[in-house]
């Protein structure tokens, strides 16, 4: 912000500090924007020139499941994948049917 030779009035001043911030703030929000897009461009790993669509194409779904089936197909272990809620007894089950209901908003059971 240029400095005045003259001698200023107060509302001068005043208008010449409020235009001057508006054009920091201006600058400061263009950069952080800059910021933020250079970030989620870094993330996405998009290059230079791709350009980001809107939607799939049709018929990509299909190749694309048959591509992933084939890269994460495991072996299973033989094991089966234990029930959290098998050993609980009724007063934990009920604690923990309440807290499901109460984040739910729905009324809490007396019993089950």
């Amino acid at each position: 912000m240029p400095r005045r030779k003259k001698t200023a009035s107060t509302d001068e001043l005043l208008n010449e500090l409020t235009d001057g911030l508006a054009r920091l703030v201006a600058a400061a929000r263009d950069e952080g924007r800059e910021g933020a897009l250079a970030e989620l461009r870094g993330v996405l790993g998009e290059t230079g020139g791709a350009k980001a669509t809107r939607g799939g194409k049709r018929g990509r779904k299909a190749a694309s499941t048959k591509t992933s089936a084939k890269k994460t197909k495991r072996t299973k272990s033989g094991k089966k994948r234990k029930n959290p809620w098998a050993n609980l007894t009724d007063e934990r089950r009920l604690a923990r049917v309440n807290a499901i209901r109460k984040g739910r908003g729905l009324p809490l059971k007396k019993s089950l």
